[in-house]
Parts: structure tokens; sequence; C-alpha cells
């Protein structure tokens, strides 16, 4: 059960990081929802990594702009 528990955990957390990214790409390119999780994915297939991965960089990308 623990196990189970820490994989549910760890997809959500997974879905909360691409929706933040999916925000950045939003608001840096006036673009909807849709066409922003599209761009993530075309992105991170292009640079042959994974969708979490990618919206990962994104994020800590922001988090460094910062003050």
């Amino acid at each position: 059960m623990t196990t189970e528990l820490s994989l549910l955990q760890a997809a959500r957390r997974g879905r909360e990081l691409i929706a933040q990214a999916q925000g950045v790409v939003m608001a840096r390119q006036g673009v909807s929802a849709e066409v922003a999780y599209a761009t993530l994915l075309r992105s991170s297939r292009q640079a042959h990594i994974r969708l979490r991965r990618q919206a990962s960089e994104i994020v800590a990308s922001i988090q460094r702009q910062l003050p």
C-alpha cells in the first residue's frame, strides 16, 4: 500500500509540474492551455526527454529569475 501511495503522489507532483510549465508557456507566448501543452510535448520530443523533465527545466528557469 505504501508503494502505491508513493506512486500516486509522484504522479500528482508530475502533473502539477507540467501544469506549472504549461502556465509559463501560456504567459510567455500568449496561447491557450491546449496550445501550451502541445508546445511542451513537441519540445520534449524534439529534445528526446520526458515531458516531466522538460517541465521541470522550464519551472526551474523561472525560479532562478525570481529575486
